[in-house]
């Protein structure tokens, strides 16, 4: 059904664009499959890709409501990459939309 079903970057900039449609299942399903093929032999993302592909699960995820997921995915993306600012800025809202529950 997709172009470059193979491709990590593709899957990633796909579900970019669900994400903006509003589509977070489908972002999700993309972004799990370019990780997964990101670790298949002879296959990679760099530090960045990777730390940003767990940032957008992270944002899929918090637009399902799903905030303990996100917030597992956000602190992936950071651990990759510490100063991803806008992965430490949607963990925070996360964490504090939490303790005022």
């Amino acid at each position: 059904m997709y172009p470059n079903r193979g491709n990590p970057f593709a899957r990633s900039k796909l579900a970019i664009m669900l994400l903006e449609e509003n589509q977070a299942e489908q972002a999700v399903l993309h972004l799990n499959a370019g990780l997964e093929i990101a670790g298949r032999p002879g296959m990679s993302l760099s530090r960045e890709a990777a730390a940003a592909d767990h940032y957008l699960l992270g944002v899929a995820y918090t637009q399902l409501g799903k905030l303990s997921l996100a917030r597992e995915q956000l602190k992936q993306s950071l651990s990759i990459n510490p100063r991803f600012e806008k992965a430490l800025l949607l963990l925070r809202q996360i964490e504090k939309h939490s303790l005022s529950r």
